[in-house]
């Protein structure tokens, strides 16, 4: 059994939300598979029928209207006994949501394995006010230090973030896995070609202050002809976006958040990505954009040097001009580019297996042995669905655990 632990605040109605809900109880699912169940400890009530995903997979539920950092502090004493206790490794999915984590670890003598991989400081230095600046770069360095420190091993997105945070050198003990961000091919694939005139131009992410939209926008119209803006998600800076592109004169498509299933579609609608992040870990959505064939601008804040992109300094409006009518102009021989490296290097099923390795278990097929022959097809049958949701909660899945352990142990002897 294995204890997934979200970023502080996390939980199963967000992912739902923020339309991410597909893709990450795919991932939670495998793990499920991998370590003979799995259970979520959410941040929020989610006694509303979202408990559930089938199979040896259950949510430990957090009481409404408590504060994240209470839900922290007491996850493991609230459950400890029936749950973490039945678990052989925690899973920290975000960094923030260590804390459970060292808990159990200091109580129940559970390993834990840690994933970093977001620039936590960068985030920190873009708050307005300088009191909370240094207040949550402080706060970060202590947890930082602890967590590394009690981790058993960490997962890092990128060669250079490991650098950047001097693990070999500060913690030499610690196991370290350089596993990047993944995408389910058999999802994601190359539309036939197509130039939209204007073209389109697109983005899928958060809006917020950090991703750089504001200077997209301002970029986009100074390009001829002037492209439309495709961004796919929601966040707080929409409104600013709205009235930014309204002055300049830029035609903005904002669907909001969408399933993750229909990323695929919007990607394939457009002629180009842009990324302009100010600071980024591995982008998950630049590798779904690579690997459907559209050429790719992103800023120097990705920390993938590798990645066939045209990038460019997200402080530069006019470098963010030139790198998106770039890309556009050599769509042709980026396209391809970028779905060959995203084969190469990012694909889902050996990120996955990967990271249930640094966990402990060994390598499950993850997708049907005939996907990339349909994939090639461009066929959608090969997309594993989800379990339907069974209801179980956690005494539930622990008690057939346990049934079929007893079950297994009689045939044995």
């Amino acid at each position: 059994m294995i204890a997934l632990l979200p970023a502080l605040g996390g939980s199963l109605r967000d992912l739902d939300r923020t339309g991410q809900r597909e893709r990450v109880t795919w991932e939670f699912c495998r793990y499920a598979e991998a370590f003979d169940g799995a259970i979520y400890c959410s941040y929020a009530d989610e006694a509303d029928g979202f408990t559930g995903l089938g199979g040896h997979w259950a949510t430990l539920p957090a009481p409404r209207s408590e504060l994240r950092w209470i839900t922290a502090l007491r996850m493991v004493g609230r459950h400890g006994a029936c749950c973490f206790a039945t678990c052989s490794v925690a899973r920290v999915l975000n960094f923030t949501g260590v804390l459970p984590a060292l808990i159990a670890k200091h109580r129940l003598g559970l390993p834990f394995v840690l994933q970093y991989g977001y620039d936590y400081d960068a985030l920190a230095r873009r708050r307005p006010r300088l009191l909370r600046r240094r207040g949550r770069r402080l706060q970060y360095a202590i947890l930082r230090a602890v967590a590394f420190r009690h981790a058993d091993a960490l997962i890092v997105t990128s060669a250079m973030m490991a650098t950047k945070l001097r693990v070999a050198e500060r913690y030499p003990d610690l196991p370290v896995h350089v596993i990047p961000n993944g995408v389910p091919l058999w999802q994601f694939w190359p539309s036939p070609p197509r130039r939209n005139s204007p073209p389109r131009v697109i983005y899928v992410g958060r809006l917020s202050p950090e991703k750089n939209l504001e200077r997209l926008v301002q970029a986009l119209a100074l390009i001829d002809p002037r492209p439309t803006l495709v961004l796919v998600g929601d966040g707080p800076s929409r409104a600013v976006i709205v009235t930014t592109a309204k002055v300049l004169g830029v035609t903005v498509h904002m669907p909001g958040a969408v399933p993750y299933r229909t990323v695929r579609e919007h990607l394939q609608s457009a002629d180009a990505f842009c990324l302009p992040s100010c600071s980024e870990g591995s982008p998950k959505a630049l590798y779904e954009a690579m690997a459907c064939g559209l050429p790719c601008a992103v800023s120097i804040g990705v920390p993938d040097e590798a990645a066939p992109a045209v990038r460019f300094a997200p402080s530069s409006v006019d470098e963010i001009r030139r790198s998106v009518a770039q890309a556009l102009a050599h769509a042709d021989t980026l396209g391809p580019a970028g779905r060959a490296y995203v084969e190469q290097h990012h694909d889902l099923g050996q990120t996955m297996a990967a990271r249930q390795l640094a966990a402990g278990q060994p390598q499950r097929q993850l997708m049907p042995s005939n996907a990339p022959q349909q994939m090639q097809q461009g066929q959608q049958a090969i997309v594993t669905p989800l379990p339907a949701s069974t209801g179980l909660n956690v005494h539930g899945v622990l008690a057939q655990l346990a049934l079929q352990d007893a079950e297994a142990a009689n045939m044995t002897n």
